[in-house]
């Protein structure tokens, strides 16, 4: 199905709701960002993960501007993504919602000083080495 995003001929005017319907139905990649230890864990899903350098390495991924994850992701903050394996679709669901303990329903372990999902394809730890603001998001940079 065809989509337009543009309200009209007139540059600049864009419908919100069609756009985000539109970036809905593009492949991403989908991660459990986590932060914090067992007494103050925090994680959730974010569909932004990009590899942005391998020398030195840097990933990359963007959050909403005012969210949890983000006001738990000063420059210098350690933290986790957890790339879900096949069949973890309700782990990357659940960690989208807005429970307060998104790790009730899933299970994880802590063993680098910040969680990791269990039964993950890949875990990369990194820190957050800049934030870059891009309208109603920002980019958080992290060094691997």
């Amino acid at each position: 199905m065809a989509m337009d995003v543009r309200a009209d001929a007139t540059p600049n005017v864009v419908d919100g709701s069609a756009l985000r319907t539109a970036f809905a139905g593009v492949p991403s990649a989908v991660a459990v960002v986590t932060v914090g230890g067992h007494s103050e864990r925090y994680g959730a899903t974010i569909g932004s993960l990009i590899s942005l350098s391998l020398d030195p390495p840097l990933l990359g991924f963007a959050v909403r501007r005012g969210s949890g994850l983000l006001a738990r992701l000063p420059v210098g903050a350690r933290f986790g993504v957890s790339v879900p394996a096949a069949g973890q679709e309700r782990t990357a669901t659940n960690f989208a919602a807005s429970e307060p303990d998104r790790f009730a329903q899933t299970v994880w372990c802590d063993d680098s000083g910040v969680p990791r999902i269990d039964g993950r394809d890949a875990w990369v730890g990194a820190e957050v080495s800049a934030r870059h603001i891009a309208g109603d998001h920002e980019i958080v940079v992290g060094l691997v």
